[in-house]
């Protein structure tokens, strides 16, 4: 006599929760430019914990004017072409020409906008 067995599986769906992390080790130390008009978009990028911008409602108003915006995407293409020449990333690299040096830009700056802001060399 010939035994069938079957085994059912049972899936359980998880849902996805967004953590709630700062990405930089500094947050702690910056604070005061949580609310800042300028400063809002950065902190809530890297600061997202330590500002409370995880919580479903937040106790203040976010503003859209006032603070630069960061370089935009171009397609995803190589900084350097084959005979080694630097391109920006960025497709509004010279409109944000300011940000090239100021200390919490940088970085950014220097990844989506390196022929703009001379650093070419510094990659």
């Amino acid at each position: 006599m010939e035994t069938e067995t079957t085994t059912k599986r049972t899936t359980k769906k998880l849902r996805a929760r967004r953590v709630c992390r700062d990405l930089a080790s500094d947050c702690n130390t910056k604070l005061r430019l949580c609310k800042s008009t300028f400063y809002s978009a950065i902190m809530e990028r890297f600061c997202q914990k330590s500002c409370n911008f995880c919580a479903e409602k937040q106790t203040f108003k976010k503003h859209k004017t006032g603070r630069p915006s960061l370089p935009r995407n171009r397609a995803k293409i190589s900084r350097q072409t084959s005979t080694g020449t630097c391109l920006d990333i960025g497709i509004d690299c010279n409109e944000k020409r300011s940000l090239c040096t100021h200390r919490s830009y940088q970085t950014l700056m220097k990844r989506m906008c390196p022929s703009t802001c001379n650093m070419c060399n510094t990659m």
